[in-house]
This record gives structure tokens, C-alpha cells and sequence, in this order.
């Protein structure tokens, strides 16, 4: 019985080593799967983390325009420069107010690479003011983010005119720049002319503005436009001011202009660079009104040129401008 209980014992004791030996390698690979798969996350992790980095790195956009409309709401135009759809997921506003704040609004706008999109923060519950300054946020979900400035005394100079700065430009095309005259009832175009229509027809000329700005400019009575004209067998200029009339005169009845009749106004789509929709303003008197009187082109005839330059005047958010651009060339070219 004592042999017996000796091999017993031992082999109980085999029994348990061997468990213990089996549990030591499940223990053991167990350890060594789950070291695996936390380094399999870990990479996984990383590799996702540095993606996320390149792709931070590709987005490029930019925030040319922000607007505040009449209501206080904001509309903003976005450019998504880089090579990969952007996403912006909130807009941040801070008030350049006697105490500052800090407003954080959650939107969801997806921008494909080269696209422009405008109206951005239209539906915002906003009350923001147009004689305000704001910095303005647009953060996207990779976590870039780029900054906008909204001040009505910086937007002077965001965009250029033919010739000078400020809030109103004059287009290039066979519509802008028109003329009527005795010979001639109806508006045509001004680019060249006919010497039998011009020539003592007493003309006036329709020329269309456009307002850049973020509020309506309102035209008044000094602006005009000057023609220089050069006959084909003399040298030198003779200047002339035709100044602005009423939009119902006719060539031989001029009426006066009246300060404010005429309104530039903004773009409501936030497209800065085209402007507002295009309005007529008619120049045609030789004196500054309420005062009208008609005149012809001196020098005119067959080839001769004649060089347009504008004084616009307005007023704009309160103040003056008195704005300086050169414009066109007209040419007798037939008789």
C-alpha cells in the first residue's frame, strides 16, 4: 500500500505538472496574440494617423468674401484649393465689439478640389451688424482651419478697377458703353461710330456700373464723363465733360440729375468679383446740373478718336468716393 500510494502521489503529481505545463503555453500564446494584436492596432493607429497628416497636409482652401446682408445674416464664399474634397464642420465667430465674444456654429458643407461654393452660413441663426468687425473661423473635420476678416473699412482694394481702386468698375463688352443721338434713336453701341450719326447729332452716351461692394452706392450729380478727342490731321486732345443726366433724356432734351435717383447696388450672392447687376448711368450735358445744355464732339470726323474718362461720384455707407477710371476708345471709323 505505501509503494501504491508513493506511485499515486506521483502520478497525481505528473498529472498537475503537465496541466501546469499546458496552461503555461496557453498563457504564453495567449500573450503572445494579444501582444500581436495590440501592435497590429498600434500600427494600425499610426498608419492611420500619419494618412490623416497627409491628408491635412493636401487641404488648401481659402476664404476670399464674407458678406452681412442687410438682416445680419452672413454669407460667406469658400475655395477649396488643394487636390481632396474638404469638409467644414464648424464656423467660429468672434465680435470685435467693446467686449469680446466667441460663437461656435456646427454646419456641414462638402467643397470637391478647384469647386467655389458661396452662400455658406446663410442659415445660421445670426444678428450680426454690417458696420461690425468679425473674425470668422471655417474649421474642416481633418482639423484645418483658415480666417476671414469682416470689416466694412477694409474692403476698399479687394478687387481692382480699370485704373483705380474702389467699390465700382464699368465692364468691356458691346452692351456696356452705348449711345444715342438725333441720327440715331435707339442705343447702340459706342465702341466705333458713324460719322453721319455723331458728327452735330448731339450725342449722350449710357455706360453700365457694377458695385463690389457690401453696400448700394448711390450716384450723385458731379459725376461725368470726359472725352478727349483726336482729329486725324492734328495732334494733341481737346477735352470735353459730359456731365450725368436724367435716364429719361433724349439727345436734344436733356433733364437733370437728381443726387441719390440712381442706386449702384451690391451683389445679394456674395460674388464679389462680378459685382451687383449692371446699371445704366447717361452722360450728356456740358454743365453740372440742376443746369443741362446739349453739345456736339468738337473735331469730329472720319477717324477721329475719342478717349473716355469717368468721374464717378457716390456715396457708399456714408462717405463720398470720388472714383477715377479710364475706359474706352471710340473711333469714327464710317461716314
Amino acid at each position: 500500500m505505501r509503494n501504491g500510494g508513493i506511485r499515486s502521489r506521483r502520478a497525481v503529481s505528473g498529472i498537475i505538472g503537465g496541466v501546469f505545463f499546458v496552461t503555461v503555453i496557453l498563457i504564453s500564446s495567449s500573450a503572445g496574440i494579444w501582444y500581436y494584436a495590440q501592435q497590429r492596432n498600434l500600427y494600425a493607429q499610426r498608419r492611420d494617423a500619419f494618412q490623416l497628416q497627409q491628408q491635412r497636409t493636401l487641404e488648401q482652401f481659402a476664404v476670399p468674401r464674407v458678406l452681412i446682408s442687410q438682416s445680419g445674416q452672413m454669407n460667406a464664399t469658400v475655395q477649396n484649393l488643394g487636390t481632396i474634397p474638404i469638409h467644414i464642420v464648424d464656423i467660429i465667430i468672434t465680435s470685435k465689439a467693446l467686449s469680446v465674444t466667441h460663437n461656435i456654429y456646427n454646419v456641414s458643407y462638402y467643397i470637391n478640389p478647384g469647386n467655389t461654393t458661396k452662400n455658406i452660413g446663410q442659415s445660421l441663426p445670426l444678428s450680426l451688424s454690417q458696420s461690425g468687425t468679425y473674425t470668422l473661423f471655417f474649421v474642416t473635420e481633418r482639423g484645418n482651419l483658415v480666417s476671414a476678416i469682416y470689416s466694412p473699412t477694409q474692403l476698399m482694394g479687394y478687387y481692382a478697377t480699370f485704373g483705380n481702386v474702389g467699390y465700382l468698375s464699368v465692364s468691356f463688352d458691346q452692351n456696356s458703353f452705348q449711345y444715342k443721338s438725333k441720327e440715331q434713336s435707339t442705343w447702340t453701341s459706342a465702341w466705333t461710330f458713324s460719322k453721319g450719326k455723331v458728327c452735330g447729332e448731339e450725342p449722350i452716351f449710357q455706360i453700365y456700373f457694377r458695385n463690389h461692394g457690401v453696400f448700394p452706392a448711390y450716384i450723385l450729380h458731379w459725376s461725368e464723363a470726359q472725352l478727349w478727342g483726336f482729329a486725324s490731321n492734328q495732334g494733341g486732345g481737346t477735352p470735353q465733360d459730359f456731365f450725368i443726366v436724367d435716364g429719361s433724356s433724349t439727345p436734344g432734351n436733356l433733364r437733370p440729375y437728381t443726387d441719390n435717383t440712381i442706386t449702384v447696388p451690391f451683389s445679394l450672392s456674395g460674388d464679389w468679383q462680378t459685382g451687383g447687376t449692371p446699371t445704366p448711368i447717361v452722360f450728356g450735358s456740358t454743365t453740372l446740373s440742376p443746369n443741362t445744355q446739349v453739345q456736339d464732339l468738337s473735331g469730329c470726323g472720319l477717324d477721329s478718336i475719342y478717349d473716355f474718362f469717368i468721374e464717378v461720384s457716390y456715396t457708399y455707407n456714408g462717405q463720398q468716393f470720388n472714383q477715377l477710371i479710364p475706359y474706352a476708345a471710340a473711333i469714327v471709323t464710317t461716314s
